[in-house]
Protein backbone atom coordinates (compact mmCIF):
# COMPACT_ATOMS: atom_id res chain seq x y z
CA UNK A 1 0.00 0.00 0.00
CA UNK A 2 1.36 3.41 -0.97
CA UNK A 3 0.83 6.85 0.42
CA UNK A 4 2.59 8.53 3.28
CA UNK A 5 3.90 6.22 6.02
CA UNK A 6 1.79 5.91 9.14
CA UNK A 7 3.21 7.65 12.18
CA UNK A 8 5.17 10.09 9.99
CA UNK A 9 4.39 13.11 12.18
CA UNK A 10 5.67 11.39 15.31
CA UNK A 11 8.75 9.96 13.58
CA UNK A 12 9.81 13.27 12.05
CA UNK A 13 9.14 15.16 15.29
CA UNK A 14 11.18 12.64 17.26
CA UNK A 15 14.11 12.78 14.84
CA UNK A 16 14.14 16.58 14.89
CA UNK A 17 14.05 16.62 18.67
CA UNK A 18 16.83 14.03 19.00
CA UNK A 19 19.02 15.84 16.47
CA UNK A 20 18.28 19.30 17.83
CA UNK A 21 17.51 20.39 14.28
CA UNK A 22 15.09 23.31 13.78
CA UNK A 23 11.90 22.21 12.01
CA UNK A 24 11.84 25.41 9.98
CA UNK A 25 15.08 24.35 8.29
CA UNK A 26 13.65 21.02 7.11
CA UNK A 27 12.07 20.59 3.71
CA UNK A 28 10.54 17.25 2.77
CA UNK A 29 9.94 16.20 -0.80
CA UNK A 30 7.04 13.88 -1.59
CA UNK A 31 5.80 12.45 -4.84
CA UNK A 32 2.43 13.28 -6.28
CA UNK A 33 1.41 9.62 -6.22
CA UNK A 34 2.22 9.32 -2.48
CA UNK A 35 -0.05 12.26 -1.75
CA UNK A 36 -2.92 11.09 -3.92
CA UNK A 37 -2.96 7.51 -2.64
CA UNK A 38 -4.91 8.59 0.45
CA UNK A 39 -5.42 12.29 -0.14
CA UNK A 40 -7.37 13.18 3.01
CA UNK A 41 -4.82 11.45 5.25
CA UNK A 42 -1.98 13.13 3.34
CA UNK A 43 -3.49 16.60 3.80
CA UNK A 44 -3.90 15.97 7.54
CA UNK A 45 -0.35 14.65 7.91
CA UNK A 46 1.26 17.46 5.93
CA UNK A 47 -0.79 20.04 7.82
CA UNK A 48 0.38 18.67 11.17
CA UNK A 49 3.99 18.75 10.05
CA UNK A 50 3.53 22.19 8.52
CA UNK A 51 2.21 23.44 11.88
CA UNK A 52 5.61 22.42 13.29
CA UNK A 53 7.33 24.60 10.67
CA UNK A 54 8.35 21.92 8.17
CA UNK A 55 8.30 22.82 4.46
CA UNK A 56 7.09 20.62 1.59
CA UNK A 57 7.54 20.19 -2.12
CA UNK A 58 5.92 17.82 -4.60
CA UNK A 59 8.32 16.09 -6.96
CA UNK A 60 7.44 14.82 -10.44
CA UNK A 61 4.10 16.62 -10.67
CA UNK A 62 2.47 15.59 -13.93
CA UNK A 63 3.50 11.94 -13.91
CA UNK A 64 0.47 10.73 -11.98
CA UNK A 65 -2.91 12.20 -11.18
CA UNK A 66 -1.89 15.77 -12.11
CA UNK A 67 -4.84 17.63 -10.73
CA UNK A 68 -4.37 21.31 -10.01
CA UNK A 69 -7.57 21.21 -7.96
CA UNK A 70 -5.95 18.70 -5.59
CA UNK A 71 -2.93 20.95 -5.15
CA UNK A 72 -5.09 23.69 -3.67
CA UNK A 73 -5.72 21.50 -0.63
CA UNK A 74 -2.07 20.64 -0.05
CA UNK A 75 0.09 22.74 2.29
CA UNK A 76 2.98 23.06 -0.17
CA UNK A 77 5.91 25.41 -0.56
CA UNK A 78 7.27 24.17 -3.86
CA UNK A 79 6.05 22.31 -6.91
CA UNK A 80 8.53 20.46 -9.12
CA UNK A 81 6.85 19.87 -12.45
CA UNK A 82 7.90 16.88 -14.54
CA UNK A 83 9.33 17.66 -17.98
CA UNK A 84 6.76 15.45 -19.72
CA UNK A 85 3.93 17.50 -18.19
CA UNK A 86 5.48 20.75 -19.42
CA UNK A 87 5.88 19.32 -22.91
CA UNK A 88 2.24 18.21 -22.96
CA UNK A 89 1.18 21.72 -21.94
CA UNK A 90 3.17 23.20 -24.81
CA UNK A 91 1.12 21.06 -27.21
CA UNK A 92 -2.10 22.40 -25.68
CA UNK A 93 -0.90 25.98 -26.03
CA UNK A 94 0.03 25.27 -29.64
CA UNK A 95 -3.50 23.93 -30.29
CA UNK A 96 -5.22 26.91 -28.68
CA UNK A 97 -2.90 29.36 -30.39
CA UNK A 98 -3.91 28.34 -33.92
CA UNK A 99 -6.97 29.39 -35.88
CA UNK A 100 -7.51 25.77 -36.85
CA UNK A 101 -9.39 23.75 -34.27
CA UNK A 102 -9.08 19.97 -34.25
CA UNK A 103 -12.29 18.14 -35.09
CA UNK A 104 -11.66 15.53 -32.43
CA UNK A 105 -9.22 14.62 -29.71
CA UNK A 106 -8.02 11.71 -31.82
CA UNK A 107 -7.27 14.02 -34.76
CA UNK A 108 -5.37 16.43 -32.50
CA UNK A 109 -3.42 13.65 -30.81
CA UNK A 110 -2.47 12.08 -34.12
CA UNK A 111 -0.53 15.24 -34.95
CA UNK A 112 1.79 14.53 -32.03
CA UNK A 113 2.16 10.79 -32.49
CA UNK A 114 5.75 9.60 -32.93
CA UNK A 115 6.65 8.89 -36.53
Amino acid sequence: MGGLPSGLVEKVSHILEQAGYPAGQLSLEVTESALMERENDAVATLSQLRDRGIHFSIDDFGTGYSSLAHLQRMPLDELKIDKSFVQACRYLVKDFGTSESPKSTRQRDSRYAPT
